[in-house]
């Protein structure tokens, strides 16, 4: 149902717009409004290029409120300027209703069922974390994930108690690590977040092993925000993470 919203308004929308309002030059005008999709070429400076979760308004530098405001700005010239930012403004309005419709459509519902992990899968959970990563710490360096994947699977990995969720075949999608009363890893697969894995493994953490601390990247702020949403308030602030490198550490606790 968002895909079809979201396209109809991208593609549908301008032509009717384009056919009802403007009939001698619909054609040019439905050009001008595809045309406003160059201002989507913004998702190539993004990692990863297309996530399906992520809101791009204020996120892709054409979609931020500066560049809207340039395109407000651009309705007071001539045409066909007034024309092109008067589409990128209906596009920029798409995208918002795209935003608005990740939070109130009901999401994909999973299997929630949390199992506990043997050594087995710990190169299925790395492929995990690598993927994770990648789509949310997108202020790491390829150095740092080249640094941090051996001492995940070699290392961290055995430091921890972890469990995990897996999908209707048996593939883990999602797993979490907890040492004495803290939660130490939390990983969800980029293609089934958004589906409650992330807060049936933390719930499972609070309510089965009495886990009430979590430390988590600064710069990562989705983590932040949901850690905050499930009753974690900040205690404290490193301005080193656990390997001595320069990635600011908040010390949340319920």
């Amino acid at each position: 149902m968002r895909s079809l919203i979201h396209y109809f308004l991208h593609f549908g929308a301008p032509l009717l717009i384009a056919v009802f309002l403007f009939k001698e030059q619909w054609k040019k005008v439905y050009l001008i409004f595809l045309a406003s999709m160059l201002i989507d070429l913004d998702h190539m400076l993004a990692t990863p290029i297309f996530q399906s979760d992520r809101c791009s308004i204020n996120f892709h530098p054409l979609h931020s409120y500066l560049a809207i405001g340039v395109y407000l700005l651009g309705l007071f010239l001539k045409r066909p300027i007034r024309l092109f930012a008067a589409a990128c403004l209906f596009h920029i309005f798409t995208d918002s209703i795209d935003c608005w419709l990740q939070q109130v459509l009901p999401q994909k519902q999973m299997n929630n069922k949390i199992y506990p992990a043997t050594e087995n899968l710990y190169d299925e959970f790395l492929d995990i974390w690598e993927a994770s990563v990648r789509a949310t710490h997108h202020f790491l360096k390829e150095e740092d994930l080249r640094y941090y994947k051996p001492r995940i699977r070699n290392e961290y990995f055995y430091a921890v108690a972890l469990f995990y969720t897996k999908d209707t075949e048996g593939k883990p999608n999602g797993f979490l690590g907890i040492h004495k009363n803290s939660i130490e890893m939390l990983f969800i697969h980029p293609d089934v977040r958004r589906a409650g894995l992330g807060s049936s493994l933390v719930n499972f953490a609070i309510t089965q092993k009495n886990c009430a601390l979590v430390e988590v990247n600064e710069a990562n702020e989705q983590a932040l925000n949901f850690y905050t949403k499930m009753g974690f308030k900040v205690i404290g602030r490193s301005p080193l993470d656990g390997s001595g490198k320069p990635y600011p550490i908040v010390s949340m606790s319920l």
